[in-house]
């Protein structure tokens, strides 16, 4: 059975490739909107889109290693880089079309889109 919910989230291992080619990962939350909502968005960039699904991560550190907290202030400054926005919007658009995270071996046998609000995998 699929329940249709209003919102779903999803998490993927996103791995940023920098540019002196060393590549660095962090784990991303992110919130799946509707198809029109998102064009409406993307309209306006990749930024703006990334801002509105962009929910929460795990594994971003400041330059001194310690753990950076998921802020709006600090997504803006994470979105402020071009090799980053790509490398989320990739990962998002493949989550939505549900590709496996080949990072990511969830406990149970679900894995991908979960609605929000249930225990994560």
């Amino acid at each position: 059975m699929f329940r249709l919910l209003d919102s779903w989230r999803f998490e993927r291992q996103v791995p940023i490739g920098l540019p002196d080619g060393h590549e660095e990962s962090c784990r991303v939350e992110f919130s799946a909107i509707s198809h029109q909502e998102a064009q409406e968005l993307a309209r306006r960039g990749d930024e703006e889109l990334l801002r509105r699904v962009v929910v929460g991560w795990q594994d971003i550190v400041d330059e001194n290693g310690q753990k950076l907290a998921f802020t709006r202030a600090n997504l803006a400054r994470l979105l402020s880089y071009p090799f980053v926005v790509r490398s989320l919007s990739m990962a998002y658009v493949e989550g939505l079309r549900g590709e496996m995270d080949a990072n990511f071996a969830p406990s149970s046998a679900l894995c991908g889109a979960r609605p929000q609000g249930t225990d994560k995998a």
